[in-house]
């Protein structure tokens, strides 16, 4: 799995590719934006016997929640599917743990963010309270 920055090679940066195999304390302390998709099997309507939170793939939502915990970036993007809404209230109590951050969800289509693929998408967003969104207006045209 593709997961975040950390201090290494690229300069001063690198891909970690496996978020248990690196070590938060070694993060940027400066992160702006953190984007990750977690495994969606645990969450997915078609995984009809799935233990949801109890499934292993499950642990990847919570480490980063951890990192995000732990990184404080200015914004963060999590994209999963739809059926992650069938336990959005055990999502809600990790994301209220996030104090230092304001969240919601939308549902979206990827394909009307130019995505070739068509399948809905929840894109949860957290944005941490320092920052001054009072004059951000936002709005989605639903004929595009």
């Amino acid at each position: 799995m593709l997961q975040g920055f950390c201090k290494g090679c690229l300069g001063s940066l690198r891909l970690c590719t496996d978020m248990f195999e690196r070590d938060r304390k070694t993060l940027p302390k400066d992160i702006g934006a953190y984007d990750c998709g977690f495994p969606c099997q645990p969450y997915s309507l078609l995984h009809n016997k799935s233990k949801l939170f109890g499934e292993e793939d499950a642990e990847v939502f919570r480490e980063t929640m951890r990192t995000i915990f732990s990184a404080e970036p200015l914004i963060a993007v999590l994209e999963n599917v739809v059926g992650i809404l069938r336990v959005w209230k055990t999502v809600e109590k990790y994301l209220a743990k996030q104090k230092a951050y304001l969240y919601t969800y939308l549902v979206l289509d990827p394909r009307k963010l130019g995505d070739c693929v068509s399948r809905r998408r929840v894109y949860i967003l957290l944005l941490h309270r320092p920052l001054d969104f009072s004059e951000v207006k936002v709005s989605f045209n639903s004929e595009t």
